[in-house]
């Protein structure tokens, strides 16, 4: 149970972290006040919030060419402004924004479709928050902090996994050749298991440490915002040895595991009123997971046999969902994935974020 309910917990919460910073960082790059406002005597179109100097990010994050200065330039011809029924054209700039705070929590587990004895099933909880500063308009830098808390159980082995820990970690932002943005990101995790399995129980502590980088496009497609992105993250976890209630010695443990993808996002976004915009997004990947463990398992007997889960495969995962950009900068982003496509496991997950820039 220490073998295959530790390694998926690592797993998922790795997808969780490495997500977080990924969706902290995209809302860090994107300056989007919303395009449209009330103006007392009309409605106010903030075309500098679509266009700021010309190839810039647009306002749900997707690039403007430069022809937008032209039409900044057809409205401010427009002498209208004294009108019942005036578009005012805003000013050329939008105010930077250099801090944001931001929170993400997620709910994730795995479930085994293959009817086999590796019936483990469960699930965990990941809230990671952090405080990101943009240092220039292309470069950013951040910090986190997280917590999870994990619960899972194997009928065949009659065994159980609880446990928690919390995470600390920094990650860094830079965008480049306007449509491309690289992440690199370092976590550290301290963990508290509990185990059980028949009548021997334990508690052990662990520790981990999360790297992960990801390179990421934006470009535009007619109306649809397109994200082509290529991320990696790899972890590596000790845990101590123990003995268990039983008077069984257990000596430390170590291994390795992680996940690399490419895929694509496409989104579409929509003004709701004068105060919301609502972007539903789609995406389609293809993972590669991957782990190694150092442990004995000869005096496992059959047990040994018994097929783990997300070691060494390639699966296909979905992911969809909506954001939320709120008159003066808030966002909030609601969506969920389903990981295991292909493979005799489903790994799931869904998610909420909010970022309040400030």
């Amino acid at each position: 149970m220490q073998i295959v309910a530790t390694r998926t917990v690592a797993q998922i919460s790795g997808q969780a972290i490495s997500g977080a910073i990924d969706g902290a960082i995209a809302d860090g790059f994107s300056d989007n006040p919303s395009p449209v406002m009330s103006n007392g005597d009309g409605m106010r179109f903030n075309l500098a919030a679509a266009d700021d100097d010309g190839g810039r990010p647009g306002p749900f994050g997707a690039m403007r060419s430069p022809t937008n200065d032209r039409v900044d330039d057809a409205f401010s011809a427009l002498a209208y402004a004294g009108s019942a029924r005036s578009v005012t054209k805003a000013s050329p700039r939008v105010a930077q924004r250099d801090w944001q705070a931001w929170i993400d929590l997620r709910g994730g587990g795995i479930r085994n479709n293959s009817g086999t004895a590796n019936d483990l099933s469960g699930g965990q909880i990941n809230v990671t928050a952090g405080l990101t500063r943009k240092l220039t308009p292309d470069v950013l830098i951040g910090m986190l902090v997280g917590y999870e808390n994990f619960r899972y159980d194997s009928a065949f082995l009659t065994a159980r996994l609880r446990g928690d820990g919390w995470t600390g970690g920094a990650y860094l932002g830079w965008r480049f050749w306007n449509r491309l943005r690289l992440d690199v990101a370092v976590a550290y995790t301290g963990l508290d298991y509990s185990l059980t399995a028949g009548t021997a129980a334990a508690s052990l502590p662990g520790r981990r440490v999360l790297v992960s980088a990801g390179l990421t496009g934006n470009y535009r497609l007619a109306d649809v915002d397109l994200e082509p992105s290529a991320r990696l993250y790899a972890l590596w976890e000790h845990q101590d040895g123990y003995t268990d209630s039983l008077g069984t010695a257990q000596t430390d443990r170590n291994f390795s595991s992680g996940r690399a993808s490419t895929g694509l996002k496409a989104a579409r976004s929509w003004m709701i009123g004068s105060d919301l915009t609502l972007a539903p997004y789609v995406g389609i990947y293809a993972d590669y997971y991957f782990s190694q463990d150092g442990t004995d398992t000869s005096g496992l007997s059959s047990i040994a046999t018994v097929p783990l889960v997300v070691l060494q495969s390639w699966s296909a995962r979905v992911t969809s969902g909506a954001a939320m950009t709120f008159a003066g900068g808030p966002r909030i982003s609601l969506g969920g994935e389903v990981g295991g496509l292909g493979r005799d496991y489903t790994l799931w997950s869904a998610k909420a974020q909010a970022a309040f820039p400030f």
